[in-house]
Parts: C-alpha cells; structure tokens; sequence
C-alpha cells in the first residue's frame, strides 16, 4: 500500500519507533560515527594516550552510536504521541534525509563548492519527500539499520582497538614493600645526551646549569642507549625492563596496561606505595584524566576538534568540533602532547609532587620534542615548519638546520629550567636526600643535513640512540661517572632492587645499584622504524662524539643567537658597525611584532623573512628595536621557492608595543 499524508508511513507506538531508530542509527553510523571512529583509531597510543581502557571504550561506543539516534527516535514518538502520525512522520523523514544529506556533502570534494552546497540541498528535499511517500524507501532505510553492529565490530577489531581492548594476561601478584623511599622518575622526549656535553664531554654548565648540577649529585651513565627510537616501545621498555617486543613495524603493541600489566607502576602500587604520574603516550601508571575527560578528548579528537587528529569533516562551519567542544567544557581538558600546554603539565606534577615517603612519582614529558615553542625563560612563541611525514626528516640546508637546531637549543634550556624546578621543590619538601631520582629520555633525534631526524640509520645512531640517564640514589651526596653498557632496560630493575623488590616479571635488565662499572658489548641491538638493527657500540660511540662536536662547533660558547657566527656584532647598533648592507625582508611576523605584550608570554621570538635581494647562503645580521641581537644565514625554501631566512631573538629584549626588526647583510669588515 502507498503511504500518503492520509496514510502515514509509519506506525505510532514503539514499533515505530524500533524502525524509525533503526533508520536514523544506520545512516548516523555511516555519516558520523564511523569516521569519528577511523580518526579515533589513529596510532598504537590511540586509547592509551588517554588513558581509555574496555569500560570507557564502551561507554565511547554508546555515546557515538547509540545516544543521538534514541534521542531522534524518542522525539519523533513524542511528536506522534503529541501532534498525531503525520507530524512524527514528516520528522522522522527529515532527520533521515538530513543525515543523507550530510553524508552526500562529505563524498563531494571541496574544490566544488557549489555542487557541494546544492548536491545536499537537493538530497534532503528528495529523500524527505520519498520517506514521506514511498514504503520501498521507508523500508530500506529501515534496513540500513545493520550499518551499526558493522561499523561498531569493524571500530573494535580494528588496530589498534582490538589489541588494546582483546584478551590479555592480568598482572602478577607483587610484595608489599617494605621499603620508605620515595621515588621520582622523569622521561624526557627527543634529548640526545650529545646536546647536553660540551667540548671536554662534560654537561654543559653555561647553556644546562641544573643538568650539570644533577650530574655533580648523581651517578651519569655516559654510554646509555635505548633500545627504541620510538616512544610507544622505549616507554614500556624502561618500565617493564623488557626488550621491546616487536620490531617496529606498521601495526607496533599499543603502549597500555593490558600489553604491559608488570611494570614497575604496578609493582609499587601493589606494593602499597602511593603513585603520582603523567603519561601523554603511555597508559601503565594510574590515569591522570577523569572518565569525562578521557571520553569528551577522544570525541574532540574524533571531530578534528584536536590539532594533529584529522577526520573526515563531519559537518558544514566546523559544527563537529563546535559540538564536540561543547560537551567537553565541564571537564579537565588533558594536556596536548606536543603543544604548549606541556608546560602546564609540568606544572601540575610539581605542585601534586607527594611529601610522603612511600611514593612514585612518573613524569614522561615531551620536551625537548618538537615542536618546538618555548624559549628558556617559558615564553611561548609560534613556528611550525613540520607537516606529516617532514618531523621525520631534516632539510637539506646546513642553514636551515642550524635555525632548527638553535630552537632545539633554546626548548632544552627550558626543559633545563623545568628540570631545576622539579629539584627545588623535593628539596623545599623534604624528601629531595632519601629519594631516588631518576632522570633519562626514550630517544633522541637527528640535525643532520639532508639526514633523517627520527628513522634510525648508522649515520644518526650517535644522535638518536645514545641518551641522558642520571640517578641520584637514597642518600647519595657526591656524583660519580659510571663507565659501561648501560641501557634503558636497566632502569626497572635498579628501581625494584633500590625499593627491595623483584623487579618485574620478564624484565632482562639488570640492576645499576652500587656498581662502579660495567660490562659492554661490542655489538648492540635497537628497534628502528624497519625493525630490529645490529650496531657496533664502538660506532655508535664515535658518532655520539662526532654529534657532540657540532653541537658545539655550531653554538661555540654557548652562544646560540650567532647562527653565522660573528658573535661580536651581537650587542651594538647596526649604524656603528661598517660592514653591514640594509636587507629587504618581508617578515612573516609583521603583525605580531606590531602588538607584543610581554607580560602575555606570547612573544613573537621567532621571527622568519623573505629576502628576495640575497642568495642562498648568505650571512645576515637581524637588529631589534635598533640593536644586533642575532645572526643567521638564508637558504632557499624549496616549498615556497623563496629565498629566506629565520632565528629566534632573545625573549627578553622585546618591549611593549611596536617591535622593530631588520635585516643586513654581513659584508666585507664586519665578516672579521
């Protein structure tokens, strides 16, 4: 029979409601939920970053799934129940029609916007008349109802959803700890240890004074290597004391509880030790985000609402993000990865620092990583040259390089700075003498021209392998450089045998407590990005070394604003020095550096320019306010084909107000 507005198309009661919410759910599942769902999946840290295990994923799958189609089905049996059949089934009609509408102005590229504005339009219209009137459409929307169990089973067996949320083994039973010492650890990101030396191999004490201090109260395992260049297996590995288990590969173990129930977060809790931890990629600790933020995060995350998280876009004028937005605002928002709200996690973690004896404390946090934002004072600036696969990989000029190096520099000062914090403060409790305090990184990173940054390769072993570790032990008053092998594995056990615990089931690490040497081996084994890879140590020894001599050879001094060198222009005025030609430049900062506010700490410190009247290559002196504050060099930007050039000024030189900055050229006396 034909429905007609005499007939209705659908019946009132529950059973229409069943088949209007089936309709609504299948094309709700199609046009939002699954690609909220694909952009939720993204990356082995995809639930573990947030901290969500099996519980919080199945309430995520109701709220996406479930919730927006019931409350549609429940309004339209509402309509009918108030305003008769016709009314419920004119809206039941239009919310499908909309969402079909919707899903036609996602496959529409967006290159056509007038076909992409009318295309949808023109569905809704259609669509809606058809519910209304046809029983064969009716009917195969009902139908589209088995897009929900679909696209829910295809999100969960997903990678890595599946292999986070599947069967797993539980943790070990673990003794209670006798033990009163308090534990702090902090995991830097990216820190290659041959940033920290200077010239004679020591920690720099100009550019890093609270690393050089730490070294002098602790011991310093100079020949340290982790056994991962990538955070979501050398994490776990300093936790667990394992080796990493799998080469890296495109679908590496999720970095959560469930893949790593015994490490040692687990053994001192268990132990009945108090914990106090921050983990942005890892979930093996207690989670630092209640159930609201973790939930509300992924959905922002799944809306493109979260920079670095791209979806499909899911509606016109941002209205996911917004929505998502919405929803999340009466929650603590988690802390971003690797934007600036890094620096308020680490504020948080000092201020929760707990005074009681039995306690650890975890800081993993990404710094220095890219990107790189923060000058040492923690002022906060813009400058983002890495999209996609380029954070992978450096640029092929030495000058570009030195400009992302001397960011690099002045984010590990700060990353010193926050260093100095967390120790001042465990002396200002207390606890700073009877504590153990360990202090490494994950892995490094390359500044290789035309090197990559990230994927190990012989070339950069020396600057992505070898890594800081100090660890100043319980009453320890007087540091001492140990000589050896160490390695990221070594790390759970000499917590568990400090504490007088077994360390962690499976751990193959071993102990560092109380040695003044040791052993190590001729051949090394890391997890690069293509699996697993044989080294000579001696090799990656050289290369340290090597990669500690540019280091040094490109900021000699401890000077890191005289990228071209010519430090003894820095200072004067540009009038009193011959030598030096006024430069176009055409600076992308123009308008921040019109309306600085100090006070702020946003200070448009990083200032990069067009210089359409040099070539590659040549040296230039950048004034501000009237004064030499840095040098630098241009090189040709491939991707704009430009000629440019870019350095960091001092923070602290920049007024209130109009800032003023110029360019010259470095010529014939001032090159002296």
């Amino acid at each position: 029979m034909t429905a007609s507005p005499e007939n209705p198309p659908e019946s009132p009661g529950w059973t229409g409601f069943l088949s209007g919410w089936l309709a609504v759910g299948g094309i709700w599942a199609l046009t939002i939920a699954r690609p909220m769902y694909v952009a939720i999946a993204s990356g082995p840290e995809a639930l573990t970053g947030l901290g969500i295990r099996r519980l919080d994923l199945i309430v995520l799958i109701a709220l996406l799934s479930f919730v927006a189609p019931t409350l549609v089905a429940l309004t339209g049996l509402a309509l009918g129940k108030l305003f008769g059949p016709k009314v419920r089934s004119l809206f039941m009609s239009l919310s499908i029609a909309t969402l079909i509408g919707l899903f036609c102005w996602q496959q529409v590229d967006m290159s056509a916007p007038l076909v992409r504005t009318l295309l949808p339009l023109a569905a809704v219209a259609g669509f809606t008349f058809l519910l209304f009137r046809s029983r064969f459409i009716q009917n195969f929307a009902v139908i589209l109802g088995i897009a929900i169990p679909v696209v829910i089973v295809s999100f969960v067996a997903s990678y890595p959803i599946w292999a986070e949320a599947g069967p797993h083994e539980k943790a070990g039973n673990f003794a209670r700890i006798d033990s009163e010492t308090p534990v702090v650890m902090v995991i830097f990101d990216e820190l290659p240890l041959a940033t920290l030396e200077d010239d004679s191999g020591r920690i720099n004490r100009k550019l890093f004074p609270n690393f050089a201090e730490l070294a002098e109260k602790a011991s310093w395992y100079p020949q340290m290597l982790t056994g991962s260049t990538a955070t979501t297996q050398a994490v776990p590995s300093i936790m667990t004391g394992e080796r990493p288990q799998d080469p890296i590969t495109n679908e590496p173990t999720p970095p959560g509880l469930p893949d790593y129930p015994d490490n040692i977060c687990t053994v001192v809790e268990k132990g009945g030790y108090q914990l106090h931890t921050y983990e942005p990629v890892t979930d093996l600790c207690r989670r630092s985000f209640g159930m609201g933020s973790r939930l509300t995060e992924a959905m922002r995350r799944g809306t493109g609402a979260v920079d670095g998280f791209e979806s499909v876009k899911l509606a016109p004028a941002d209205l996911g993000p917004r929505v998502a937005n919405r929803l999340a605002a009466p929650f603590e928002e988690p802390y971003g990865e690797l934007d600036s709200t890094r620096a308020g996690a680490v504020d948080d973690f000092i201020a929760g620092l707990p005074s009681d004896e039995r306690s650890f404390s975890l800081l993993h946090i990404a710094l220095p990583h890219i990107f790189w934002e923060f000058m040492p004072d923690g002022s906060h600036y813009l400058s983002n040259r890495f999209t996609g696969v380029d954070s992978l990989t450096s640029p092929e000029s030495k000058d570009q390089i030195d400009s992302d190096f001397q960011q690099y520099m002045l984010q590990l000062q700060f990353t010193d700075h926050e260093l100095g914090r967390i120790v001042r403060r465990m002396k200002e409790q207390g606890t700073w003498d009877e504590s153990l305090f360990v202090v490494t990184a994950d892995h490094g990173a390359g500044f290789i021209p035309g090197g990559s940054r990230r994927i190990l390769e012989d070339a950069n072993s020396g600057w992505i392998l070898p890594v800081p570790l100090f660890i100043k032990y319980p009453g320890q008053e007087t540091g001492e450089v140990v000589p050896g092998g160490a390695s990221s594995i070594d790390i759970a056990p000499t917590i568990s045998d400090v504490l007088g615990v077994d360390p962690p089931p499976g751990s193959e690490g071993t102990s560092l407590a109380g040695k003044s040497k040791l052993p190590s081996s001729a051949e090394i084994t890391a997890h690069g990005a293509f699996g697993t890879v044989q080294m000579k140590r001696g090799m990656v020894e050289r290369l340290r070394r090597k990669a500690t001599r540019q280091t040094n050879a490109t900021f000699p001094g401890g000077r890191l604003f005289a990228l071209a060198g010519h430090a003894g222009l820095l200072g004067q005025a540009p009038a009193n020095v011959k030598g030096l030609e006024p430069v176009e430049a055409i600076i992308d900062q123009a308008a921040e550096l019109s309306a600085v506010d100090p006070s702020s700490g946003e200070i448009p410190s990083y200032v990069k320019a067009a210089t359409p009247g040099l070539p590659a290559g040549t040296p230039v002196a950048v004034a501000l306010n009237g004064r030499l504050v840095a040098t630098t060099a241009t090189w040709d930007e491939t991707a704009s084909g430009r000629v440019v050039t870019a350095v960091n000024l001092p923070s602290g030189d920049f007024v209130e107000g109009a800032n003023t900055v110029t360019f010259r050229e470095i010529t014939g006396s001032a090159r002296q």
